[in-house]
């Protein structure tokens, strides 16, 4: 009988480990697309651009994950570290008021990211700062671009909500 609460025991502490690993270390479970879209890039350095606007957000069936891996300096953000939102309108806002300066180089090491899907299909993926000093996103595509306004992006980010658990599947 001792055995079988000790295994038991363990076998708790075990599940709760997992879970609290979990909690800081979110898994964002999807298989990659070729419907990622990149536009076009023929950017000019000091460019606005808004790699956002090439998505129909009024059309519905968008999600939209933010994993943030490294927490160190965001700013604005609710406690958590995977958000979602499936808001049509509040998506039509960050694409409508927040643009971009393409600036033609890279940000070092980005590990945030901002993960859009149309219909369980992910269409858009990059890297997301949202710290004090800088908020932009950064791409393979374009490098980085920079938002505009002081918190434009993490004003918008916020409003994501948590998600629960942290194994996340798309819609």
């Amino acid at each position: 009988m001792r055995k079988r609460n000790r295994v038991l025991l363990f076998s708790v502490l075990a599940v709760i480990l997992l879970l609290l690993y979990l909690f800081f270390n979110p898994v964002l479970l999807y298989f990659p697309d070729e419907n990622v879209k990149h536009p076009e890039n023929t950017y000019v350095k000091g460019d606005t651009i808004n790699p956002l606007r090439e998505f129909d957000f009024e059309s519905g069936g968008y999600t939209a994950y933010i994993i943030l891996k490294e927490k160190v300096d965001v700013v604005d953000m609710p406690f958590g570290t995977a958000f979602k939102t499936i808001d049509a309108a509040l998506l039509k806002q960050l694409q409508q008021k927040v643009s971009f300066t393409y600036s033609g180089g890279d940000m070092a090491t980005v590990e945030n990211e901002f993960l859009l899907f149309e219909n369980d299909s992910l269409v858009f993926k990059t890297g997301i700062v949202l710290d004090e000093h800088s908020q932009g996103f950064q791409s393979g595509h374009f490098g980085w671009i920079k938002a505009n306004g002081k918190n434009a992006l993490s004003k918008y980010c916020k409003q994501f909500s948590v998600c629960f658990p942290v194994i996340v599947f798309p819609n």
